[in-house]
C-alpha cells in the first residue's frame, strides 16, 4: 500500500477525520465552525445549517449563550472561558494547547447537561488562512465515574474515622464496669467471711450494676450495628400509642424516685391509636427519660407532653437538668457524642441512645430534635405523622 498515495487522498482523509471518535472541528481566526466530524455532530447533536459558518460557543450549546441569548464572544464568561482562550491564542500567538479540562453545563437537544470535556487547540494554514483545530473527547462518565469512588474513599475514611472512635470508646466504657466487677469479685473471694450480710448485699448490687452497664452498651452496640446494615426489622401495627408511653412512664418512675424526681404527664388525649412499631417506640422514649432522669438533680421534675400540632403527633421530654449548649446540640443525635455535662448520680451513657433514637423516629415518617438552654434544662421532642404511614412487616 502507498502511504503517500493515501496522504494526499481526500476521500481517504475524509474517511479518517469522520471514524475518528474524538469531536473533531475546525474554526476560522472568528471562531467560527468552518469543518466538522461525525463524532461531533452526534455529540451536539445538530444538523448541518446549524453548526457551519456559526459560533463555536453557539454552536455546542454553551449555557452563557444559551441563557443570555448571546453570541460566543459577548457573554459575561467569554473572557475567563478556557476553549475561547486556546482557540484565540493559537490564531494570533500560534500556541497550541493540549489536552485541557473543560467544565460546564451546555444545552444539547434543549436539555442542560454537565460536560467534562479534554480539549486540544492547535493552529493550522490552509489556502493562506488560519485555521484552528479544536479535537474535544467527552470525558463525562470518567470524570462522574472518578467523583463517585472519590465520594466513596470519603465515606471510607469517615467510616474508619467513626470505627476507631467508637472502639476507643467502647473500650474506656466497658473498662470502668469490668475493672469493678472483677475487683469487687476478687475482694469478696479472698475476704467472704470478713463482710457483713449488708457489705455483702452493696458488693453483690456493684457487681450486677456493671454487669448491667456492660450488656446496656453491648445492647446499643448490637441494635446500632443493624440500623447501620439495615437489618432492622420494624413490626409497625395499629395500637394506642398513650399505652405504649404509659407503660414507659411508670417504669421510669420507679428509677425516678430513687432521686426524689416526679415524672409528669400532660396528655392532650385519653386515648391515641397511631401506626407505630410499639417495642422501638418504648426503646425511644424509654431513652428519652432515661437521659432526662441522669441529668436532673435530686427533687426537680420531669415532664412528658403529648399533643396535637400541625398534622403531628407531639411527644416532649421536658427536664430541669444543667442544660446543653448550642454546639453540642448539633452533635448529639450522632453516634458515640455526648453533651459535655456530667450525669448527677454518676449514671454512665453509651451516647448511642440519642442515634438509635433517630433512626427509629425517622423509620416512622417522624422527625426528632432538642431545644436547650444552659441552666435551664432541655426539651427533647419528637413528631409521629397522624396519618396512617405504609404498614411493614420488614425493613
Amino acid at each position: 500500500m502507498n502511504l503517500s498515495v493515501l496522504k494526499e487522498s481526500v476521500n481517504f482523509l475524509n474517511l479518517l477525520f469522520d471514524n475518528v471518535t474524538s469531536a473533531v472541528y475546525l474554526v476560522n481566526q472568528e471562531a467560527r465552525v468552518v469543518a466538522f466530524n461525525d463524532a461531533f455532530e452526534a455529540l451536539f447533536q445538530k444538523s448541518d445549517d446549524k453548526i457551519l459558518g456559526e459560533l463555536c460557543g453557539n454552536v455546542i450549546g454553551c449555557m452563557y449563550a444559551v441563557e443570555e441569548n448571546k453570541d460566543c464572544g459577548t457573554t459575561r464568561n467569554c473572557s475567563q472561558c478556557s476553549l475561547r482562550n486556546s482557540i484565540l491564542k493559537a490564531a494570533t500567538e500560534k500556541i497550541p494547547t493540549y489536552k485541557d479540562l473543560l467544565v460546564r453545563d451546555f444545552y444539547i437537544n434543549n436539555l442542560k447537561i454537565t460536560k467534562y470535556f479534554q480539549f486540544t487547540t492547535k493552529d493550522l494554514e490552509f489556502q493562506n488562512e488560519t485555521l484552528i483545530l479544536v479535537i474535544l473527547d467527552d470525558i463525562t462518565a470518567l470524570k462522574m465515574s472518578e467523583l463517585q469512588l472519590q465520594e466513596k474513599n470519603q465515606k471510607l475514611a469517615e467510616y474508619n474515622k467513626q470505627l476507631n472512635y467508637m472502639m476507643s470508646v467502647v473500650a474506656h466504657d466497658l473498662r470502668n464496669p469490668l475493672g469493678a466487677i472483677r475487683s469487687f469479685a476478687q475482694l469478696f473471694s479472698q475476704s467472704c467471711d470478713q463482710f457483713d450480710d449488708a457489705e455483702r448485699q452493696d458488693i453483690f448490687k456493684t457487681i450486677v450494676n456493671g454487669t448491667n452497664s456492660c450488656l446496656n452498651m453491648l445492647d446499643d452496640l448490637l441494635d446500632y450495628s443493624r440500623f447501620e446494615a439495615g437489618k432492622i426489622e420494624f413490626k409497625i401495627d395499629r395500637h394506642d400509642y398513650l399505652s405504649v408511653i404509659n407503660h414507659v412512664v411508670n417504669i421510669n418512675s420507679i428509677l425516678a424516685k430513687n432521686k426524689n424526681i416526679n415524672i409528669i404527664k400532660e396528655f392532650e388525649f385519653k386515648e391515641l391509636m397511631l401506626m407505630i412499631d410499639p417495642s422501638r417506640m418504648e426503646q425511644v422514649i424509654g431513652n428519652l427519660l432515661s437521659n432526662a432522669i441522669k441529668y436532673s438533680p435530686e427533687g426537680t421534675e420531669i415532664k412528658v407532653i403529648i399533643r396535637r400540632e400541625n398534622g403531628w403527633i407531639k411527644t416532649e421530654v421536658i427536664d430541669q437538668g444543667p442544660g446543653i449548649t448550642a454546639e453540642d446540640q448539633k452533635e448529639l443525635f450522632k453516634p458515640f457524642r455526648r453533651a459535655n455535662v456530667r450525669t448527677t448520680g454518676g449514671e454512665s451513657s453509651t451516647g448511642l441512645g440519642l442515634a438509635i433514637a433517630r433512626n427509629i423516629i425517622n423509620h416512622h415518617g417522624g422527625k426528632i430534635g432538642v431545644e436547650s438552654e444552659v441552666g435551664k434544662g432541655s426539651n427533647f421532642y419528637f413528631y409521629l405523622p397522624l396519618k396512617p404511614i405504609k404498614e411493614s412487616d420488614g425493613n
